[in-house]
């Protein structure tokens, strides 16, 4: 079975009442300087000037579509640092209009100042398979400011399976990725306390039939709304509850998150439902859990050892014992991965592009402070192999020649532009520490995944 990345649910920026956001404008012009419609364009929060972003960050805040003229006005833009991109973005035209990040221009948003004039020149490529789709609630209210991280979109067929979220709370707008064509399962995975009341594309009711895009897409996108009521015929839930042994009350970044299981066939996929904050005793209370499967842990757990995971059907689950462990007579923290600096793992890849494979460099850059030197590898065939010191990475791609973009960077489920783990047994998760693996049909041995490197070509 072919294994195909999904996207992690985006980061979103927090507005705050005390600072005001401000409104970013520009045309879009193509390279014999006429006026490009229906293009999308983006602000990308860059570093810490941002509210809510912390140091070294990239997110995806305001988007909007190009009219007729080619103007854009992207609004709700937190005051900051941005980096504006058009296209795809997956792939995208910089201000002033260049395809490497670095060499845009940043532009700086001062409280309430709008900033105007931003043009600059798009450069096309083949338009990519991007399924886009915008979610809202039923009263019209903006999206609460933790929603978006809590709300997944699945698509999911015999051989795709697709998981993404929300870039902002202020837009709702979501997209699903250079996918294959052909027909899917899409599904809502809201936070406990939210339903799905609509979800259609076009005239087609995706509550009841299945979302067919073998024939192509057009610029229909998805669209989703939700409520806080309670459909008729839909269970109630239940009251989870339990104690957490060796909780600190008051340690800053310590929370337990309840997770459920999205799909059976991709058991690895899980999304957040409810944050919990335990008592000053380590008890806990969650109310209104639905029939599934779940587990509770930290937000940035380490160790599988302080997870649990339990079964909900009718009835309340009481009595839950989680056992959170202090590393050492320090500060109470999670139990960290532990990596070793000189141990080497050989890390396959192979790369995924229609005619010749062009030459370019993939860069692994290490996350963590104290970690090994950045480590890099030039590829000029279908398949590389590099070996990787075990430490948390960030992978990036230079060195493209013109005509071809990157569509993704990814190991299995995990997108490697996210920060991910190499340790002695493979590409791994960072959450959890747990190797990914190639799992095949038949009851064959489970496999390390290996990197695949997509990429396209610019239309003739």
């Amino acid at each position: 079975m072919k294994l195909l990345l999904y996207l992690l649910p985006l980061l979103f920026v927090q507005q705050t009442a005390q600072l005001q956001s401000g409104r970013i404008s520009g045309q879009i012009r193509d390279t014999a300087g006429r006026p490009v419609s229906g293009v999308r364009v983006f602000a990308i929060a860059v570093q810490t000037d941002v509210v809510g972003v912390r140091a070294g960050t990239e997110i995806l805040n305001s988007i909007s579509l190009t009219d007729r003229d080619g103007r854009f006005l992207l609004e709700d833009v937190p005051p900051g640092r941005y980096r504006i991109g058009a296209g795809s973005p997956g792939s995208p035209v910089y201000y002033p209009g260049g395809t490497a990040a670095e060499r845009g221009t940043i532009v700086t948003m001062a409280a309430g100042q709008p900033v105007a004039n931003i043009d600059f020149t798009f450069t096309f490529l083949s338009k990519p398979n991007e399924l886009w789709g915008t979610v809202g609630l039923d009263d019209g209210t903006p999206l609460p400011a933790d929603l978006p991280r809590k709300t997944q979109f699945i698509l999911s067929s015999a051989r795709q399976h697709w998981v993404t979220g929300p870039f902002t709370r202020q837009q709702g707008v979501f997209f699903f990725k250079s996918m294959d064509l052909e027909e899917f399962d899409f599904s809502v995975a809201p936070p406990l306390g939210y339903y799905v009341k609509s979800a259609t594309y076009g005239n087609v009711d995706l509550t009841r039939a299945r979302l067919n895009l073998a024939g192509g897409l057009n610029e229909t996108e998805l669209r989703v709304v939700l409520t806080k009521t309670r459909p008729q015929g839909v269970p109630a839930g239940v009251r989870v509850s339990g104690r957490v042994t060796s909780w600190k009350l008051g340690v800053p970044n310590l929370e337990l998150r309840a997770l459920v299981t999205v799909l059976d066939r991709t058991p690895n996929v899980t999304t957040i439902v409810a944050d919990v904050e335990p008592r000053a005793d380590g008890s806990f209370q969650i109310e209104g859990v639905p029939p599934g499967q779940y587990t509770l842990r930290l937000p940035l757990l380490r160790s599988a050892a302080q997870s649990l995971t339990f079964d909900v059907a009718g009835t309340d689950v009481v009595n839950l014992d989680l056992n959170l462990v202090t590393s050492g007579s320090g500060p109470f923290m999670p139990i960290p991965v532990q990596l070793r600096k000189d141990s080497i793992t050989p890390i396959k890849g192979n790369v995924d592009v229609v005619g010749p494979v062009p030459g370019f460099e993939i860069l692994f850059t290490p996350t963590r402070p104290n970690g090994p030197a950045p480590q890099s590898v030039k590829v000029s065939g279908k398949e590389f192999s590099i070996p990787l010191p075990e430490a948390e990475y960030r992978a990036s791609i230079s060195g493209l020649p013109t005509g071809y973009a990157v569509v993704s960077v990814s190991a299995g489920p995990l997108q490697l532009s996210e920060p991910f783990l190499v340790t002695g047994k493979g590409i791994a998760d960072r959450f959890t520490g747990l190797p990914i693996l190639n799992r095949p049909g038949g009851g064959g041995p489970a496999t390390s995944v290996g990197i695949t490197v997509k990429l396209r070509t610019s239309e003739p």
